[in-house]
């Protein structure tokens, strides 16, 4: 189990930064630290349990020790179970929390508003050059448009994991795959081919790819080819 550095000070541990775990059954002292063994918290010390943020980080400013939890193998983490910090500064913490609700929950509400015009004018993009890409005929420009928006709406969900919200392609890539997702699983009959058995690495690209170019401005009308017919 490895734990970052800290910043303890050598000669009084009360005016350092320090990592605890609780000591073993049987052992004195409150907490245990690789730097000093078992310690006994200092005189007016108060326990901060996790949740709060901003107090949270506005204690560990100053001289805290930050208690770890035991390790867990499964889940490859160490959980924090709290901060042990001076009395004195987890009130303080807290006094300027509530002095400074207002001004935070302002600064919130504009954040928020920032984010909400980003990703208004990503998806707008993504629209565009999800339209873009169909480069359908002109008599088809109102499919290609509900094919655009609603691409964009599947793919472009927030915290949904799909290609729409990934950061490793770039929005060319990005638009194709949600392109052809969105046809081959709205314009063919991909979910009766899987239902068959039909191998989907062989048949997806194929299908989505026929549905495109059966409306692209190289063809006079709109049609959707299957398979067999794209020779």
């Amino acid at each position: 189990m490895n734990i970052a550095p800290t910043s303890a000070s050598s000669e009084n541990p009360a005016q350092g930064k320090l990592v605890v775990f609780e000591p073993r059954e049987g052992e004195p002292g409150d907490v245990w630290s690789r730097e000093h063994g078992t310690l006994s918290l200092p005189d007016g010390w108060a326990f901060l349990e996790p949740g709060n943020t901003f107090v949270t980080r506005h204690v560990k400013k100053g001289p805290h020790w930050v208690l770890m939890g035991k390790h867990s193998r499964r889940g490859g983490y160490t959980p924090t179970l709290g901060v042990y910090a001076p009395g004195a500064t987890i009130a303080e913490a807290r006094r300027l929390e509530q002095a400074t609700t207002e001004q935070r929950e302002r600064k919130r509400k504009k954040s928020q508003i920032q984010r909400a015009a980003k990703e208004q004018k990503y998806r707008q993009n993504f629209e565009k050059a999800c339209f873009d890409f169909l480069d359908f005929v002109h008599e088809h420009a109102e499919l290609a448009k509900q094919i655009a928006r609603e691409a964009t709406d599947q793919a472009c969900q927030v915290s949904s994991g799909r290609v729409g919200r990934t950061a490793k392609l770039e929005l060319t890539k990005k638009v194709e795959l949600a392109v052809r997702a969105y046809l081959r699983h709205n314009h063919t009959d991909y979910e009766e081919w899987l239902s068959y058995g039909t191998d989907e690495e062989e048949h997806r690209g194929l299908k989505a790819g026929a549905a495109v170019l059966a409306c692209r401005s190289s063809k006079a009308r709109f049609s959707l080819v299957s398979p067999q017919n794209t020779s």
